[in-house]
This record gives structure tokens, C-alpha cells and sequence, in this order.
């Protein structure tokens, strides 16, 4: 299929979905695409912004039931997309990341002496979700669980620092972006 092809097709099929109602739309983008905010629900007004981060309180979450509200970034509940990604119907980055995130966080990678390895290469989304999570610091799984992804707990039992250390968060001794010692 050639490019004038695919460009032809590509304009049917959003032809078609934004003809669709709201939430015909709403589902057919979301198959396709990640990020995409339901119309059925909305931001409400006692939503606390911390940081760069805002913790919604969705319709419906009982908070008697211990249901952790969703963090979201700051960029995404604004429905900024065009902050982060290219403007045209893409998912694609406006810039390359860290970079793109370095325009509001902190650039880490000059900030200590050593850097965690996700940090040096660059690559925030290896820990970090760009727009809702469940976790604190919109990490992409809890603390103690992303640190053991990478850290085999059975290595880490191994370093005569950690012989006397009971099983902990291991972000209560280390900071996960880096240090001015060596970082695991």
C-alpha cells in the first residue's frame, strides 16, 4: 500500500470515529491508543494538587474500602497532550525523552555523583508511568516491587551493608534516582 493509500485510509477512519458519539469514540480511540480520557468521567473538584501530580478521587471509589485513588500527571489532567507529544494524531514524543522531561523535573543525571542506571540512560518511563498510576510518584508498580524487578533479592541479601537490615523499603536508605556513592 502506498503512502497517498495508507494517508486516504488513515483520514476515513477518523472521519468515521468523530462522527461516532462520545462514547463510540471514546472506545474506539482507547483500543488504539493509550491516555484516552473517558467522557463518562470527570475530575472532581476536591482533587489536591502536590507537586506536578494531582491525586484524583474518581466517582465511585469508597475510600472505606482502601482503594488507592489514581495520581495523575499534571500535563495529562489537563489534557495537554500537545505539551508532551507531537500535534499531529501521533504518539509520538515531541522531544527525545529525558530531555522531554527535564523541561519540568529535575535533570537527575548531573545532580549527584553517581546515577542509577534507568537515570543515566535516560529513560524515566522505565519506572515512571507519563500519566496515571496507582503508586506513589506515578511509579509503574509499587516501591519495594520495582526495586526487586531489576535488584534479585537474593543478591542484594548478599551485601554485608544490608546483613543486619530487616526486610524494608529499600527507598528508606536509597535514593532511586542517585547519590554521591556508589549506587547499587
Amino acid at each position: 500500500m502506498n503512502m497517498i493509500s495508507k494517508i486516504i485510509l488513515g483520514w476515513i477512519f477518523f472521519s468515521l470515529v468523530w462522527s461516532c458519539n462520545p462514547q463510540t469514540r471514546y472506545k474506539t480511540l482507547a483500543f488504539f491508543f493509550d491516555g484516552v480520557p473517558d467522557p463518562n468521567k470527570q475530575v472532581l473538584a476536591d482533587s489536591v494538587a502536590t507537586d506536578s501530580l494531582l491525586v484524583l478521587n474518581e466517582p465511585g471509589i469508597n475510600p472505606a474500602k482502601n482503594i488507592q485513588p489514581w495520581i495523575v500527571h499534571e500535563a495529562y489532567s489537563r489534557e495537554t497532550c500537545g505539551d508532551c507529544h507531537s500535534k499531529a494524531f501521533s504518539n509520538q514524543l515531541a522531544e527525545k525523552m529525558p530531555e522531554l522531561c527535564y523541561q519540568c523535573h529535575d535533570d537527575y543525571s548531573e545532580q549527584y555523583e553517581s546515577v542509577h542506571g534507568p537515570v543515566a540512560a535516560g529513560f524515566c518511563t522505565a519506572c515512571h508511568n507519563p500519566h496515571k498510576s496507582k503508586n506513589a510518584a506515578l511509579l509503574v508498580m509499587p516501591k519495594q516491587d520495582l526495586c526487586v524487578y531489576c535488584h534479585e533479592m537474593s543478591d542484594v541479601q548478599k551485601n554485608d551493608a544490608h546483613e543486619d537490615v530487616a526486610p524494608a523499603d529499600c527507598m528508606d536508605c536509597h535514593n532511586p534516582h542517585g547519590g554521591d556513592e556508589y549506587l547499587l
